[in-house]
């Protein structure tokens, strides 16, 4: 066994897929099935579980894959050390708004505490220019929604989480905490700008009918913000409803909806053919432990 193939295992595990993974890895979904089967017999036991869809690791490979993560990561930092990495510009990471609050924090946080030099740069942008800026090549990995992730990127899922209705605490008396399409189309809507979300409210806002649309915004604050005054029943994704986010608004309350919205998935967005992958999958995995720290409950895997 090599680094390279403890890559393969790490890229199935990230995408839960073969054939993502093997699209990533710019090899055959055939030949990657056949790689991991030689794998899984050298070791003498299964690293994932095939029956299931998506695909998740066996009991010993959820033991097997977070130590064959730490050598892939350490492996492409010591080639990267070798190869005067060090002396080279930072790469650039790109995050919309709702997500880079906590995520760009947490990221120079961790970079620094594994002396990470030098850190990334950052950039906050909607998730339309992301995908532009990646393009271009002045942004290196971009954290986004999956419908904002465009063909011209290799995209990996990291986590997926339900659209919550967060409204004033005297906009629903009592313990409800569930809602329906039906409560929702008589209130006034505080709804997200253009763009990953609203894109992915687009058919669960279209059944609804004809709604009342009261206010739009790139900025999730602002949309909890004008919840808790009152002014509508504000749709975001629930990892934007934070510890902090719910310090900063008391007086809001987060309700589920039944038979809402699918759930939204977020991940990483990467330049295809990278001239440095081995600084790109440190970058990756930097970004990946990121959002485990902020949002444990809703990363995949």
């Amino acid at each position: 066994m090599d680094i390279r193939h403890l890559e393969v295992l790490v890229a199935i595990a990230d995408e839960r897929s073969f054939t993502r993974a093997a699209g990533n890895l710019h090899i055959t979904q055939s030949a990657m099935s056949q790689l991991v089967k030689r794998i899984e017999g050298e070791l003498g036991f299964a690293i994932f579980d095939r029956g299931r869809s998506p695909i998740e690791p066996t009991e010993a490979g959820r033991r097997f894959l977070p130590q064959a993560r730490t050598i892939v990561h350490s492996y492409a930092r010591a080639l990267d050390v070798a190869q005067g990495a060090d002396g080279a510009a930072p790469l650039t990471l790109g995050a919309a708004p709702t997500l880079a609050r906590e995520l760009f924090p947490m990221v120079l946080e961790l970079a620094a505490a594994r002396a990470l030099d030098p850190a990334p740069r950052l950039v906050e942008a909607s998730s339309g220019e992301l995908g532009a800026l990646l393009a271009r090549g002045l942004v290196d990995v971009v954290a986004l929604a999956s419908t904002a992730a465009t063909s011209a990127m290799a995209y990996s899922p990291i986590l997926r989480c339900d659209i919550v209705a967060v409204a004033g605490a005297a906009a629903f008396r009592g313990d409800r905490d569930v809602l329906s399409a039906a409560d929702l189309a008589k209130r006034a809507l505080l709804l997200p700008k253009a763009g990953g979300v609203r894109t992915h409210l687009s058919g669960f806002l279209a059944a609804m009918g004809d709604i009342d649309i009261a206010f739009e915004s790139a900025s999730s604050d602002s949309l909890v913000g004008m919840a808790a005054i009152g002014a509508g029943v504000a749709l975001v994704p629930e990892l934007v409803v934070s510890a902090t986010m719910l310090a900063r608004f008391p007086e809001v309350r987060v309700l589920r909806i039944h038979e809402g919205p699918p759930p939204v998935e977020t991940g990483i967005g990467e330049r295809q053919h990278h001239p440095h992958p081995s600084r790109v999958s440190v970058l990756r995995e930097l970004v990946r432990d990121a959002f485990a720290a902020c949002h444990p409950g809703l990363v995949l895997g």
